[in-house]
């Protein structure tokens, strides 16, 4: 309570804005992905994952992860993985170098390891079989030490031709709860609206998303006014990738 009067006093000082990252921020993506799945067994299968995201107000976005998937059951699926980011922003990102900035991290690599489980279910068994999927992950972020929840629910129906699956249209929501860090309880969220097309082994999709990410004071901000802030980047974009199964 004192740390936001103070900061309602600091904000009635003009100077005081110029030491303030915008409140609010809007920003536009265009993203390019490549997955590789590998079935090794009835129950193993390997994950590659790779994604481009060129954004207009931000430094673009760069990822790689490589991970596995058992199944546990008919319904339950557990998987792990590791990832490699570049140009990812954190909290700590807000400096004070010849006066305040974010910090460029064009070329900052990040990496993150991750572990989790999946729940899948058909909740309508007819001739467009509509599948649930939830999915519940912990990543730490071994460059910044952050711990995060992500929690990450879905819907899919399916329309079949000749008994092969042809076109998958979806519905998708991500949550991101940060464990060790950020003043907010979801700082990062995300919603998709995709389409899938089922070719053999190739399976071309394209989706919308919008989204947010929210940022809270950085350390160095904290340490010399001793009060946080928060900024929030508003995210639209438009995504297109290919998911090759073997």
């Amino acid at each position: 309570m004192i740390k936001r009067s103070l900061f309602i006093i600091f904000l009635s000082f003009p100077l005081f804005g110029h030491h303030l990252p915008p409140s609010t921020e809007n920003d536009t993506a265009k993203s390019f992905h490549l997955n590789v799945f590998k079935k090794l067994s009835s129950k193993l299968k390997l994950k590659l994952k790779s994604s481009f995201r060129l954004r207009k107000q931000k430094n673009d976005e760069k990822q790689v992860s490589l991970g596995g998937q058992y199944r546990l059951s008919h319904h339950w699926f557990s998987f792990i993985h590791v990832e490699q980011l570049y140009g990812q922003r954190s909290d700590n990102d807000w400096i004070h170098i010849d006066g305040w900035h974010w910090r460029d991290n064009k070329s900052q690599s990040q990496q993150k390891v991750g572990a989790g489980l999946i729940y899948k279910t058909i909740l309508i068994d007819w001739k467009l079989p509509l599948l649930f999927e939830g999915k519940t992950s912990v990543d730490h972020n071994l460059t910044t030490g952050h711990r995060t929840l992500k929690l990450s629910p879905m819907l899919r129906m399916t329309f079949f031709k000749d008994s092969d699956p042809l076109l998958s249209p979806y519905l998708k929501y991500e949550a991101y709860l940060p464990h060790n860090f950020s003043d907010e309880t979801i700082y990062q969220s995300w919603f998709y609206m995709g389409l899938i097309y089922h070719f053999q082994e190739f399976n071309p999709f394209i989706f919308y998303s919008s989204g947010s990410q929210k940022w809270t004071g950085s350390d160095s901000f904290k340490t010399r006014f001793n009060t946080t802030y928060l900024t929030e980047m508003k995210i639209k974009e438009i995504g297109i990738g290919i998911t090759l199964n073997y």
